[in-house]
């Protein structure tokens, strides 16, 4: 019996020819339904104005975060890596990527950067590449660092 897959955000069932982390689909649908519900209280409630208003931002709040979760995304193929931001998409092909690295972030945090030809570092979001429970830092090192891999492997960084 195979080892179960490490915990956070899992590359979903694929080919070895792509992969793609997003946030899990029930965290934002979990979001959008604490969304509703909120503006249903703002809505059919018999509070005053300014106290709907103030509930109603909270579920504004809510929607928002909810939309910026559905739409972050990593997706990596043969062509290059595409990042999907709330309003943007950013690409890199792998002819623009010397190599793909664990880096740190602050004091303990941790990310995968792109390091692009041109001398820049493109740090992807925390939020799709670590694990979604706590960790030790080493442990969140060597997950990072196998995603990393997977995805120098991808863009056939490691034969260059």
């Amino acid at each position: 019996m195979p080892p179960p897959p490490p915990p956070g955000p899992q590359p979903h069932e694929s080919p070895d020819d792509h992969v793609y982390w997003r946030i899990a689909p029930t965290l934002t649908a979990t979001l959008y339904v604490i969304a509703a519900a909120i503006f249903a209280v703002a809505i059919y409630t018999s509070l005053p104005v300014v106290l709907r208003l103030a509930i109603a931002a909270f579920g504004v709040a809510f929607a928002v975060t909810a939309t910026y979760c559905a739409r972050q995304l990593i997706y990596a193929d043969a062509d290059g890596i595409a990042i999907r931001h709330l309003m943007s998409t950013d690409s890199y092909s792998w002819r623009d990527i010397a190599a793909v690295d664990v880096v740190t972030t602050g004091k303990t945090g941790m990310t995968i950067a792109l390091d692009l030809d041109a001398g820049r570092q493109v740090k992807l979001p925390p939020s799709l590449v670590l694990p979604a429970t706590p960790h030790s830092l080493q442990s969140t090192h060597t997950l990072l660092g196998m995603k990393a891999r997977q995805l120098s492997a991808l863009g056939r960084l490691d034969r260059r």
